[in-house]
C-alpha cells in the first residue's frame, strides 16, 4: 500500500491504518484498537459506501469497551472452551451495520 501511513503503536481509540498481525507487517488494515480485559483488540473496518457508519459504529464500541468486557467474561464463563485463546479481532465487515465479527485464534 504505497503512500498509506501506518501508525506503528497502539494508539486506542484512534481511527487509521495499522498492522495489526505482527506477522505481517505488508498486511495493512483500517480500524481502531481497543482494550478489552488484558487484550489488545484490533477493530477491522471494511472500507465501503458504509465506511462513515461503520466509523462511528467502531468510536461506539470503543467507548462501550467495559461493557464489551462484561460480554467477553459472560461468554466465556458460559464457553470454557474458550478460556485458553486470546480475543484478537473484531470486524465490522457485515452488510448488517450492527454486526460485528469477533474472531478468537486459536
Amino acid at each position: 500500500m504505497t503512500g498509506t501511513e501506518v501508525n506503528n503503536k497502539i494508539v486506542y481509540g484512534a481511527l487509521g491504518n495499522y498492522a495489526p498481525d505482527e506477522n505481517d507487517q505488508e498486511d495493512i488494515c483500517y480500524g481502531l484498537y481497543l482494550k478489552i480485559s488484558q487484550y489488545n483488540v484490533f477493530l477491522d473496518i471494511r472500507e465501503d459506501k458504509y465506511l462513515e457508519k461503520r466509523k462511528l459504529k467502531a468510536i461506539q464500541l470503543y467507548e462501550n469497551s467495559i461493557e464489551l468486557q462484561r460480554s467477553l467474561e459472560i461468554f466465556i464463563h458460559a464457553n470454557p472452551e474458550f478460556k485458553s485463546r486470546s480475543l484478537s479481532y473484531i470486524g465490522l465487515h457485515s452488510k448488517n451495520l450492527e454486526q460485528g465479527e469477533v474472531i478468537f485464534p486459536r
